[in-house]
């Protein structure tokens, strides 16, 4: 009989498995094994989970479903997923979508998940429901989502979940935009041509801090876990971070489109039609298949990272916040360009 049913040699290390599960890892794994497989030209490295996907299924499979989500995760060395609330259509605001969701995603994903349910003014009775069907957290947006069946909540109806999310013991995570800030901005600074310079300058980084404030303010008062979604600047994380040493339960990501591009890539790349030519000539396939990038708005820039590197040090998570779509379908969210940064 054989001490592993498998052992996989890497150029870095060896590890061994049995039932599935990894029993032994190291330079040397010693016994045998009813199977060895030896990928000494290649690096072992950690599965690792990304928590914040939209695989917009059931609804809008065309955009991305289970299927080729999870398994271009997979492929890219992912293990789990974390999937929205939306945009499946209909979104998971009630137990009903929930658990059909999870019908879908369980016969289709060849990866594990879990998935987030919805707060909005029209979700506050299902919470508790979808959190005895398996929901992981809540997912809220402080401002439009750009889908009318996914409401905002506003600081009223936020303060009403995170207490029903508090006394059932799971966390909710903040799209955090305030729409007035925008909207006043907006007004005081009209776009005089409709270009990439201009989307960047219509979403300020006052909009974002300012619903970070209240997120932070209504965790503290209600004792509900707050996790703030992809943040776009130091001055978020810092906000964060000082929050935590006050006792606010709070964890906090980001995305790698903030930490590696700016303004003067998105302006330079252009728009996502324009992204999605070049990624058709690139690899040869219909354009209308090809995933692409539409880059986000004021990033956390490398020098901005030099000087708060204590900050970032407790960014808690690294997300794709992935948003496939065919063709041209990009304007789902009409208020945040992080939400409509589409995965490669």
């Amino acid at each position: 009989m054989s001490d592993h049913d498998l052992i996989v040699h890497g150029a870095n290390l060896s590890l061994a498995t049995t039932g599935g599960i990894i029993t032994a890892c190291g330079p040397n794994i010693g016994g045998t094994a009813s199977e060895e497989i030896d990928f000494r030209d290649a690096l072992i490295l950690p599965g690792w989970i990304d928590a914040h996907v939209h695989f917009n299924e059931p609804g809008r499979t065309g955009w991305e479903g289970f299927t080729s989500g999870s398994r271009a995760l997979a492929a890219g060395g992912g293990t789990t997923f974390f999937d929205m609330p939306l945009n499946s259509s209909p979104p998971v605001i009630t137990r009903a979508a929930f658990e059909e969701k999870r019908r879908i995603g369980e016969a289709k994903s060849c990866l594990d998940f879990a998935l987030w349910g919805g707060l909005t003014p029209d979700s506050l009775d299902q919470m508790e429901a979808m959190a005895d069907a398996g929901a992981i957290g809540f997912k809220a947006f402080m401002c439009p989502s750009g889908l009318d069946e996914f409401q905002a909540a506003n600081p009223s109806t936020l303060r009403q979940g995170m207490e029903i999310a508090a006394r059932v013991g799971l966390p909710v995570a903040v799209h955090a935009e305030d729409p007035a800030v925008v909207e006043a901005h907006q007004l005081a600074f009209p776009a005089a041509i409709p270009d990439m310079r201009a989307w960047l300058d219509s979403r300020p980084i006052a909009a974002e801090l300012a619903a970070i404030r209240i997120a932070l303010d209504l965790a503290g008062e209600t004792g509900c876990d707050l996790h703030i979604v992809h943040v776009t600047c130091p001055e978020g994380i810092t906000l964060v971070t000082e929050a935590k040493s006050r006792g606010v339960r709070v964890t906090v990501e980001t995305c790698p489109h903030y930490l590696l591009l700016d303004d003067d890539a998105a302006i330079a790349i252009g728009s996502a039609k324009q992204v999605i030519v070049v990624a058709h000539e690139a690899i040869g396939v219909d354009a209308d298949v090809v995933p692409f990038a539409q880059l986000a708005e004021e990033s956390f820039d490398r020098e901005a990272i030099g000087v708060a590197e204590e900050d970032v040090a407790f960014v808690d998570a690294l997300v794709r916040d992935v948003v496939p779509g065919a063709g041209l379908v990009v304007a789902w969210c009409s208020c945040h360009a992080s939400d409509r940064t589409q995965g490669v």
